[in-house]
Formats: structure tokens, C-alpha cells, sequence
């Protein structure tokens, strides 16, 4: 098979075909022609011609031996019926759009494009041409407006059009249109590298799709005729058609791409440093992933330059399962390779958005560092699961072999458990609570605020329920810079739940009155009503016996004041209540007996 190259002259006889075409006669083998002469045209007009097979011949000015030509099967021109819809666009209309397409008309040609039976017939012609001339500006309009990509426009060829002036000065064109090159061939032939970029983002390209008279592709005329700039990168992002093509999931493209000799598989984008292999991975084109990481020279581990986030740690972020599952069995993957902005690992963001099938791929990876925290705030993936409430992911971490269940971040000391009762989460609590060596006491460096105090002060009260069963647990435990305890801080933030609660425990285990005259004052101090009575109701014996609590009375509004007032005045009148309620039930006995007698 023998194919062109650029500057090469492939001979036909186009003007020789549109004088049969207009004439409605055929061209034979070898040159002369036959047929109605007008009575054909007449016929086309009419919309009843016959179609004629037509056949070119090679021009004789260009002897064989000629270098600068290269013999190649001429194609066979089908002529279409013109149809009586065309009678009404004149061929001045087809110049006009051709000539917009020419010179990259883009205003001139949206015009045109309004018109739906001219889109419909000839958009592929007039998106060939802008291909050929390289105007990415009216190729995107045209492919904006619904004009296909694959389909080569042959036929429109032979459509009554006036195409002989144009590719009088185009004859290696001439064959190219006729024989079944596509827009993306054209571009590729003619080294159009912004269309050629362009054409790769249509979903459906058929990358490979070849002409029909020679099966030379789009990827081999670019090779053939020495166009690198279709494989350079573009001067805005760097991006190069391989990114380009990964990006969009165009399986074809890569395949056709990455035998190319000097392709450099690892070039990135100039503005972030992404790699073909790490978009491919973004988007979750697996098949993709699958091609990039056989190819030899191939860094698994190059990371953005943005962030220093690498191809496995967006798959993870993004919980694109296959893509990691294909990643992790690549030899010289480094599993445990962080962002250098914050230190996040690819096993962190999976943990941080719950996606429990990528975590479960991962934690299977020899070499995983379970423990392995953020470089900012010291945040592991257990941290961030437990933050989040992802109670399977956490089901699946505390299962490793070596984790630490009780490693605190480095910035404010807050552990796993702090966290998850920080936000209620109770399953995740439940779940750590049932972890061996798990220090339920542990408090934040910053303040030290326990795991109970964070449930108290932000209401959990199912948390705070769970976490008061733990034996040896100090109810009383308080924060280290203002010696609030979990009771107090539930009382000053109104939380009756957790009062409630906490007040039983203070009545069953009972209390040094000192500590609940405490609570008392800062629920008054935060005019916390329903605190205070839920406190004082269910201990008001303790303290009403208490001179602790008769001196405090006096600086309290009268509000909360008067409660207290009444019940040590009914406690004061108790006695004699009880007495005087005695004597009359004596004197009821005696009543009653002296009724007897």
C-alpha cells in the first residue's frame, strides 16, 4: 500500500468531474467522457438523475517516473441524486459559507448555521474545509452546532456544489475528500495542531477511522507527513494531545499514541504539572490507566507540582475503585505518598470521604502506614473517619494490625474518640469504645477538654450516656484553664438531656453538695432555667441541708431565688406538717374509739 506525504501530488481529475457532475455525464477510465449532456443536468434539476459511477484517471503533465508523485488507487466518485430540496439554495450560499470556512468567518458562518437543511446537507464539507485551513474558532462553532465529526463528506461532493475552484488548488485534497477522510485526517495532514486538540474533546471521535481508499489513519498522515506540533504541547497549559486524549477517556487515541518514537508519556501540564496518567486517573478512565501503565518509562509516583497530589491519590479522593485496584498492583508504587501542601495521603481522603471499598483495596497494601498523619494539623485517617461518622470505614481501620487508636492531632491534642464525640457520632463511639488500649480519659493539649466534656457541652446526650458506663471514668474531670466540668458547661449551655442525666448520677453517687451548688451558680450565671430546676428538684435534699447554698441564694435573681426559697421553706414547715398530720390521725383514733364504746 502506498501512501503520501506532505508536498506530495496525487493526480486526479476534479475539474473533469464537476464538468460531469454540472453536465450530469460521466468521466471514463481513461479521460473521455459519455453521457445526455444537458438532458442530465436537466434530470438533476428535477431531482430524478441517475447516478453515474465515475472513475479519474492519472494526469499525463507528470510523467510516471515523476518523484514528486506518488501512484495510489484513485478513488471512485458516486454521484448523488440532487434532490429537489436544493433547487432553493443557490450555489452563491454554498460559496459564501465555504469562503466564511476559508478564512475563519466565524460571524459570516453562524449565520448559515441557523439554517437546518444547510447544516444537515453540508455542515460536514464546511467542517472539513475549517479543519484543513486550521480555524479552531469555526471547527468549534461547527462541532458546537451538532455538525458530526466521523462522517466524511464525500457524498456532498457530488450534491450540485461548486467545490472544482477550491480544490483546483488543492488536488491532494481533492483525493482526500473523495476518499473518505475524515476532518480529523484533513487536520492531522495538514499538521493542524489547535484543531487536531479540539477534535480529541468530541465524545465518539473515531480516532482511528481511515480512508476508505488507502486505510491510511488520522495518526499515521500526521507521522507521514512530519507534523510534530500536533504532538507538542499547547502554549497556554502545556497540555499535548496524549493529556488531552487520557483526559477524555479516548481509548484510541492513547493506543495510537503511545507506540509513537519519542513520545514522552510522563509530560505534564505547565500550570499544575498534571500528567496524562494522572487526568486519566481524575476522570476515572480506567481503560485508559490500564494502557498508560504498560508503557515502558512510565512514573507511577509523579505528582502535580500544584499540590503534590499524585495519580493514586486523586483516583482515592474521587473513589474511583478500578483505577486504584489497577494502580496498586503497579510494581514501585509508593502507597503511602503525600500532597506536599497538607500531608494527605491517599489513604486519608478515601477515609475522610467514606469510601470504604477504596479504604479496603488500600489497607491490603504492603507497606500502608495506617498511622501516617497530616503535615499541617497531624490529622491520621482515623481522625478524619471519626470526624466524618464514617462508622464502616472505622469498622475497617481499627482491624489493621498496628494502629493507634489513641494518636492525638498535633496541633490541639484531640483524639479519634474526641472527635466523634466533638460531633455525636455514637456508632463510631460505640465502635472505639470497643477497642483494646482505648484511653477514654484522654484529654485535649490545648485546653484539656475530655471526650466526656465535648459530648456535655455540645448536648450529645447518647454519647454522653455511652460514655458515663466506662468504669473509672471522672465525671468531674475539668478543662485545665478554667476548671469548668462536663455538668457545668451542659448547665451553662442549657442542655436539659445531659443535666438530666448527669443529675441522676450526682443523686446516686452523692455529691459533695460544694460541686452541685457549683453547677447551680453557672446556670444561673447563663440564666439557664431549665437546668437549674432539673438540677435542684432531683437534689434538693443534699442541698437545702447545706449552708452552702442559703448564702448563695441571696446574689441570685429572684427567678431562680424564689425555687430555692420554697423549697427550704416547705422543708422548714416539713416537721411540723408532719407532726400536726399525727395528731390527726390520733385524735381520728381516738374519735373512733370513743364511738366504739
Amino acid at each position: 500500500m502506498a501512501f503520501f506525504s506532505l508536498g506530495a501530488v496525487v493526480t486526479n481529475e476534479d475539474t473533469q468531474l464537476c464538468a460531469a457532475r454540472d453536465s450530469g455525464s460521466a468521466v471514463g477510465a481513461g479521460g473521455g467522457g459519455g453521457g445526455a449532456g444537458s438532458g442530465g443536468g436537466a434530470d438533476a434539476d428535477a431531482g430524478t438523475s441517475t447516478p453515474a459511477t465515475t472513475v479519474g484517471a492519472q494526469d499525463a503533465t507528470l510523467p510516471p517516473s515523476s518523484p514528486d508523485v506518488i501512484h495510489r488507487p484513485t478513488p471512485t466518485v458516486v454521484s448523488a441524486p440532487c434532490h429537489a430540496a436544493h433547487a432553493n439554495v443557490t450555489p452563491q450560499v454554498f460559496l459564501h459559507a465555504l469562503e466564511a470556512c476559508q478564512s475563519g468567518d466565524g460571524e459570516q458562518l453562524q449565520q448559515l448555521l441557523g439554517d437546518v437543511e444547510l447544516r444537515r446537507r453540508w455542515g460536514t464539507t464546511w467542517l472539513w474545509v475549517a479543519a484543513s485551513e486550521g480555524h479552531v474558532g469555526a471547527v468549534s462553532g461547527l462541532l458546537d452546532a451538532g455538525v458530526g465529526v466521523n462522517k466524511a463528506p464525500g457524498l456532498d461532493f457530488a450534491c450540485g456544489v461548486p467545490l472544482d475552484g477550491y480544490f483546483s488548488e488543492r488536488p491532494s485534497d481533492s483525493a482526500r475528500f473523495t476518499g473518505g477522510a475524515t476532518v480529523l485526517y484533513i487536520a492531522c495532514a495538514h499538521g493542524r495542531g489547535a484543531v487536531v486538540e479540539r477534535l480529541v474533546q468530541v465524545d465518539g471521535l473515531d480516532v482511528n477511522q481511515a480512508c476508505t481508499y488507502d486505510g491510511a489513519t488520522p495518526l499515521f498522515v500526521a507521522g507521514e507527513n512530519g507534523h510534530v506540533e500536533v504532538n507538542q504541547a499547547c502554549t497556554d497549559d502545556g497540555a499535548t494531545p496524549l493529556l488531552v486524549a487520557c483526559e477524555n477517556g479516548h481509548v484510541g487515541v492513547v493506543e495510537s499514541l503511545v507506540p509513537v518514537d519519542g513520545l514522552d508519556v510522563n509530560q505534564a501540564r505547565t500550570y499544575d504539572g498534571a500528567t496524562p496518567l494522572y487526568v486519566a486517573c481524575q476522570n476515572g478512565h480506567v481503560e485508559v490507566v490500564k494502557r498508560l501503565v504498560e508503557v515502558d518509562g512510565l512514573d507511577i509516583n509523579q505528582a502535580c507540582t500544584s499540590d503534590g497530589s499524585t495519580p493514586l491519590y486523586v483516583a482515592c479522593c474521587l473513589g474511583h475503585v478500578e483505577v486504584v485496584e489497577r494502580l496498586v498492583q503497579v510494581e514501585g508504587l509508593d502507597v503511602n505518598q503525600a500532597c506536599t501542601d497538607d500531608g494527605m495521603t491517599p489513604l486519608l481522603v478515601a477515609c475522610e470521604h467514606g469510601l470504604v471499598e477504596v479504604v479496603e483495596r488500600l489497607v491490603q497494601v504492603d507497606g500502608l502506614d495506617v498511622n501516617q498523619a497530616c503535615t499541617d494539623d497531624g490529622s491520621t485517617a482515623l481522625w478524619v473517619a471519626c470526624e466524618n461518622g464514617h462508622v464502616e470505614v472505622v469498622e475497617r481501620l481499627v482491624q489493621v494490625d498496628g494502629l493507634d487508636v489513641n494518636q492525638a492531632r498535633t496541633d490541639d491534642g484531640s483524639t479519634a474518640l474526641w472527635v466523634a464525640c466533638q460531633n455525636g457520632h455514637v456508632e463510631v463511639v460505640e465502635r472505639l469504645m470497643e477497642v483494646g488500649g482505648l484511653d477514654v480519659k484522654q484529654a485535649c493539649t490545648d485546653d484539656g477538654a475530655t471526650p466526656l466534656f465535648i459530648a456535655c457541652q455540645n448536648g450529645h446526650v447518647e454519647v454522653v450516656e455511652r460514655l458515663v458506663q466506662v468504669a473509672g471514668l471522672d465525671v468531674n474531670q475539668a478543662r485545665k484553664h478554667d476548671g469548668r466540668t462536663p455538668l457545668i458547661v451542659a448547665c451553662e449551655k442549657d442542655h436539659v438531656g445531659v443535666v438530666e442525666l448527669c443529675a441522676a448520677l450526682c443523686a446516686r453517687d452523692a455529691w459533695q453538695p460544694r460541686a452541685m451548688v457549683s453547677v447551680l451558680q453557672a446556670a444561673v450565671g447563663t440564666h439557664a432555667w431549665s437546668s437549674f430546676h432539673c438540677m435542684f428538684t432531683m437534689n434538693a435534699a443534699a442541698l437545702c441541708a447545706s449552708t452552702l447554698l442559703r448564702d448563695k441564694v441571696r446574689t441570685w435573681p429572684e427567678s431562680f431565688a424564689s425555687v430555692v426559697h420554697q423549697e427550704l421553706r416547705w422543708r422548714r414547715r416539713r416537721p411540723l406538717l408532719a407532726i400536726a398530720r399525727m395528731l390527726r390521725i390520733g385524735r381520728a383514733c381516738v374519735y373512733s374509739g370513743s364511738g366504739t364504746k
